[in-house]
C-alpha cells in the first residue's frame, strides 16, 4: 500500500479523509479556558529573553530547526516537559490510516511529548514566514496517530510568533484563539496553560 505524505493534505482532506470536524463549543475544549494565576517574577523574565531572542533573530528567515531551538524548547522547559513524567520524542515517524482504510498516510512529528502511553502535547512548527493554518492539517493528522484514542490528545501549533492550541478527543477537535508571541501577557497565560494540561495529563485526571 502506497503511502501520502501527511505534509501534503489540506484540512478539507483531513476532514473527508479521516471524519475529523470541528467542534467550536467552550464546552469541547473547556481546558484553555481556565483561570489561570500569575507567572513568577523569574518566569516573566525568561519569556521576556524568548521574545527577545526571537525578535532578533527573525530580523532574517527562520526555519523550523531555529524556532524550536529559540522559542519551543525554553518554553517547554519553563512548561516542566522536560521532567518526570514526561518524555520527549523529536523527529516521530508516524504512520495514520484512513478512516476508509484504503489511504495510508506517514510523515514526521516534529517534536512529541509522551507521559507513558499518553501522547500529551504534539508539536507542529513552521517557519517564522508561515502562517498556522498550513500547519494545522499536519499536526491534526499526527494527533490522529496517539494510539490510546479513547484519552484526549493535545496539541500546539507554532510559528515561533503565533501559538495555537489544540484538543482532539474521537472525531472531533477544538482551536484555542492565538497567543501572540509580541503580547508578554498572551505569553504568560501560554506558559500557564501548558502547565495546567500538562497537570491534567500527569495525573491522569482529563476531561
Amino acid at each position: 500500500m502506497t503511502a501520502t505524505r501527511v505534509k501534503d493534505l489540506t484540512l478539507l482532506e483531513v476532514h473527508d479523509q479521516f471524519g475529523l470536524r470541528l467542534n467550536q463549543t467552550a464546552a469541547f475544549f473547556p481546558e484553555w479556558r481556565v483561570e489561570v494565576g500569575a507567572v513568577e517574577t523569574g518566569e516573566r523574565e525568561k519569556l521576556l529573553e524568548i521574545q527577545q531572542d526571537y525578535l532578533y533573530q527573525s530580523q532574517d528567515v527562520m526555519h523550523e530547526s531555529a524556532v524550536k531551538m529559540v522559542v519551543l524548547s525554553p518554553l517547554f522547559s519553563m512548561a516542566g516537559f522536560y521532567r518526570s513524567p514526561f518524555r520527549i520524542a523529536a523527529e516521530k515517524t508516524i504512520k495514520v490510516q484512513a478512516v476508509d482504510e484504503g489511504k495510508v498516510f506517514r510523515g514526521v512529528i516534529d517534536v512529541l511529548v509522551l507521559h507513558r502511553h499518553l501522547w500529551a502535547l504534539v508539536v507542529e512548527s513552521k517557519r517564522n514566514t508561515f502562517s498556522l493554518e498550513v500547519a494545522r492539517p499536519q499536526a491534526l493528522t499526527y494527533m490522529l496517530a496517539n494510539p490510546n484514542g479513547d484519552e484526549p490528545t493535545f496539541g500546539m501549533l507554532s510559528n515561533g510568533i503565533n501559538f495555537r492550541l489544540l484538543k482532539l478527543m474521537g472525531p472531533e477537535y477544538g482551536e484555542s484563539d492565538d497567543f501572540y508571541l509580541r503580547n508578554l501577557e498572551d505569553m504568560e497565560r501560554l506558559l500557564q496553560l501548558l502547565k495546567y494540561i500538562g497537570q491534567l495529563v500527569g495525573s491522569r485526571h482529563v476531561t
